[in-house]
């Protein structure tokens, strides 16, 4: 593909023709100052609007930089997110969780029971090399996720479309990153809320009725089969007494736990990860922020029954984890939020584990102030205090503010 009359740096002969569909195809050969013939074709409704489509392609083509022999500008988008990815994981600046989570994003699972229809990048938009994919057309893939309520989704998919176009940059593919000028997600700016106490009395009962296989609504009761794991109310009620992550709660270990102290409590010093296909999930030292994240935690006494009720079952596993699987191994979070869904039913679609963590964030502080709320979270006092521990809206400093007549 070389018309050697080019001189470099300028376009040359512009083909056009009609399509059987009515439209026009226009070609235009091109040679850059580096020498390279590049012949890109464009459709357009007329001539005017094919022609002009291919010249701002062999504009733009002759305007970028070649890349390097990793990133080219013909590289496609499904292998620049798996080149992001790899850079992303050797440089070790975000957590394995974080990651997991963003590569969940790139393509569909292998697990039957994950959802075939849910969007992902590299079928939805994979096929698309890094030179195609300007700013209009990513714009319009976060408008269309926008439009059909994905909005977590759509902030987690500009955070890795952005990441690995700053890859294509650094290789030199591009020259600015497209995503800079797209419509980007808001993060919402409202103060945490924490759902009121009846409300989870009310849940309590509920998951206490599951247990004893009764329906609840949008569950039918139990009938045959495995009879249902009644552990679950006391990991609901040690979830309610601490407010640890899931992945923390699901990660407590038998070693952890002193409740025979003068201050009984638990320690947070890992938490459970996917060691991968085959390996299943283990505990690993640390937790989401890191040393500052490990922490005892002081138990009150229904917290302590908690404890106690769940070693009562005794089942073994391999790091001896306070709330292993039924079948003895790390609890794959996904099946843990399986049963989850289950317990709750249609009636408390709300409580989530970010719902226990806002509760017991905001109970703490509005007991002992945010900074001890933080340190029972996890979080640093910024954290807390914005996506947490709800303030008390509730003033009363009239004895403060008071003043006596000389």
């Amino acid at each position: 593909m070389s018309n050697p009359s080019l001189e470099p740096g300028t376009t040359g002969r512009l083909q056009i023709r009609k399509l059987p569909d009515g439209r026009v195809e226009a070609r235009l050969w091109c040679r850059n100052t580096l020498g390279n013939y590049y012949k890109p074709k464009r459709k357009g409704k007329n001539d005017r609007e094919a022609e002009r489509l291919v010249r701002k392609a062999a504009s733009d083509w002759m305007g970028t930089k070649r890349g390097s022999d990793t990133v080219k500008p013909t590289t496609r988008l499904s292998k620049l997110a798996d080149i992001w990815l790899a850079e992303e994981r050797l440089r070790g600046k975000l957590a394995k969780s974080s990651l997991d989570l963003y590569e969940r994003q790139l393509d569909h699972s292998k697990d039957k029971r994950t959802r075939s229809d849910a969007i992902k990048i590299k079928p939805t938009i994979g096929k698309l090399t890094v030179r195609e994919s300007d700013t209009a057309r990513m714009n319009e893939y976060m408008v269309k996720l926008m439009e059909a309520g994905h909005t977590s989704k759509a902030a987690q998919h500009w955070a890795i479309l952005s990441g690995m176009f700053d890859v294509a940059r650094r290789h030199g593919a591009i020259d600015i990153n497209p995503m800079d000028g797209t419509l980007k997600p808001d993060r919402k700016d409202e103060e945490p809320e924490a759902l009121e106490h009846d409300v989870f009395d009310a849940f309590m009962k509920q998951v206490a009725a599951w247990c004893r296989g009764e329906a609840v609504p949008g569950t039918p009761g139990w009938r045959s089969g495995p009879k249902r794991d009644e552990r679950i109310y006391w990991v609901v009620q040690l979830f309610l007494e601490t407010g640890v992550r899931p992945g923390e709660l699901l990660g407590f270990r038998i070693a952890d736990a002193e409740l025979d102290h003068e201050v009984p409590g638990i320690w947070v010093r890992g938490k459970l990860v996917d060691m991968g296909k085959g390996k299943g999930w283990r505990w690993q030292q640390g937790t989401k922020t890191g040393s500052k994240g490990v922490r005892r935690l002081g138990l009150a006494p229904k917290g302590v029954e908690a404890v106690r009720k769940l070693l009562a079952y005794k089942i073994k596993s391999d790091d001896d984890l306070i709330i292993p699987s039924p079948r003895g191994k790390g609890w794959n979070p996904n099946n843990f939020n399986e049963v989850w869904r289950a317990v709750r039913g249609d009636n408390f679609k709300d409580i989530t584990p970010t719902q226990i963590r806002h509760r017991v964030g905001t109970d703490v502080r509005q007991a002992l102030g945010i900074k001890e709320a933080a340190a029972q979270l996890g979080n640093s006092e910024v954290v807390a205090a914005k996506h947490y521990a709800a303030r008390n809206r509730v003033v009363d400093n009239r004895e403060a503010l008071s003043r006596r007549s000389a």
